[in-house]
């Protein structure tokens, strides 16, 4: 289940749930892959597909087994989450098979509205968000299982709309779901709360308006049915500038978050260096040390008419040169940690 941000798939996660499917949460696993393909939910990653052909394989079995999504016999279960709609490919290579799909739609100037007050975006940015979440989602769906659901209308008409939705389910996971008969009530009133009275948008010109909301009610006309055909619209180019400045603004966050990170590694690194200089100072005085022991011990025996023997020139030699090789090997370390610190 998915759709663009603050469209309400959550809300209709939580009728599935009352229906008896179970859920799961996958938030953490998208805001991972979204990032490793340079974006978040905030600035979509630009895909293509090649994109998705040039995924790596250990990493998709990972995933599958993380998720525990590669087998057959994995029970049936429901996803709910706006950034599905990015990565549908991903999901499908996933699954071995192109999944069945719930697309919640919302009229692009209520959105605007939410993920103002919520996220502090302006119209432009979120609508530009709007009309790319929904176009992935459908460029991704062409021969998918897809059940339409516009918010505006399950709030008019629940009992049709959610009796399509237990229909879409049942015959997707196999499994027979009724519409419940406890209040569901409280979900549509959430919905009807984010409904809105005015009918234009500040930030867009009236014909940048119109285009997309011609986009919107093509989308929003196929309301509880299954496989309809939709032509998709061209990207403007107003929408792929916005897209490309809030994709900058996520690259600069990120090189200031990794510069961050960089100067606490590089203070460790230096405390490293500077505690593993001490314990060399602790060794060059350890072994003057031994060298003085030594010589007063090869002073005595030679005083006392000994001589200094083979085997204790050996010792002595053997200890040195293990103790000057160990040296040499903390040097070579700090100098080491040193360049990586500098680097």
């Amino acid at each position: 289940m998915t759709g663009a941000p603050s469209s309400g798939s959550g809300v209709i996660e939580r009728i599935a749930q009352d229906f008896g499917v179970r859920s799961g949460d996958c938030v953490r696993f998208n805001d991972a892959w979204l990032n490793d393909l340079g974006g978040s939910w905030l600035a979509p990653p630009r895909t293509n597909e090649m994109t998705w052909h040039r995924l790596d394989h250990d990493r998709l079995v990972g995933s599958s087994t993380l998720m525990d999504f590669a087998g057959e016999s994995a029970e049936p279960v429901v996803l709910a989450d706006p950034r599905l709609s990015l990565l549908l490919p991903l999901w499908d290579h996933l699954a071995k098979r192109s999944l069945p799909l719930v697309l919640v739609v919302r009229d692009p100037r209520e959105v605007a509205d939410s993920l103002g007050s919520r996220n502090g975006l302006s119209a432009r940015k979120s609508i530009a968000l709007w009309f790319d979440y929904l176009r992935q989602v459908l460029l991704a769906s062409h021969a998918r299982s897809m059940l339409i659901i516009d918010r505006g209308r399950l709030v008019s008409f629940p009992d049709t709309s959610l009796a399509a939705v237990a229909s879409f389910i049942s015959e997707s996971v196999g499994v027979q779901v009724q519409t419940p008969g406890l209040e569901l009530s409280a979900h549509l009133i959430s919905l009807d709360r984010g409904s809105r009275n005015s009918r234009s948008i500040g930030g867009l010109s009236v014909s940048e308006l119109a285009y997309l909301m011609d986009f919107y009610y093509q989308v929003a006309a196929a309301h509880g049915q299954v496989g309809a055909r939709l032509s998709i619209p061209e990207c403007p180019s107003w929408v792929d500038e916005v897209l490309d400045e809030l994709l900058a603004a996520r690259t600069a966050r990120r090189a200031q978050e990794v510069s961050g990170e960089s100067g606490e590694l590089v203070g460790l690194l230096r405390d490293q260096v500077a505690g593993l200089e001490a314990e060399r100072l602790a060794y060059l005085g350890q072994v003057g040390k031994l060298e003085s022991e030594i010589a007063r011990l090869v002073q005595e025996r030679q005083a006392h008419g000994f001589g200094v023997g083979v085997g204790v020139g050996d010792w002595n030699g053997d200890v040195l040169r293990e103790l000057r090789q160990a040296l040499a090997r903390c040097v070579e370390l700090i100098d080491q940690l040193e360049r990586d610190g500098a680097n």
